[in-house]
């Protein structure tokens, strides 16, 4: 019988590097839904905060002031809870935080950068 070797596919790094983002938004679109995996997601921030890659630190910074803003405005939200105004904003900060992870997913997936030029490559 013939003995199959197999063969280990390389994905270029370019390609690699261009696609990792994806992961990120996944993971905080994932942790707004389930709290525990935004532990994730912010872990894989500040893995690859020292990124050389321009593609890739243009879609951290997005992320990042993402989950920061949405933290603030979601913080401002509890605490004016005991006004009962704050029932009114969690609902449109989460769908805003929705709506930004959803944006940068989308230009991540057609090689668009969030700030600067529109097309990578």
């Amino acid at each position: 019988m013939l003995a199959m070797k197999e063969k280990s596919v390389a994905i270029p790094q370019k390609q690699l590097q261009t696609k990792l983002p994806l992961l990120g938004y996944g993971l905080m679109l994932a942790g707004l839904v389930f709290p525990i995996v935004l532990l994730g997601g912010i872990s894989w921030l500040i893995y690859y905060r020292n990124s050389n890659d321009l593609y890739l630190k243009n879609h951290l910074k997005y992320i990042k002031r993402t989950t920061i803003i949405g933290a603030y405005l979601f913080a401002v939200a509890l605490l004016l809870n005991s006004l009962f105004i704050g029932y009114f904003l969690i609902f449109p900060v989460w769908l805003w935080c929705i709506y930004r992870f959803l944006r940068g997913f989308l230009l991540c997936l057609f090689n668009g950068l969030p700030y600067g030029k529109k097309n990578y490559g």
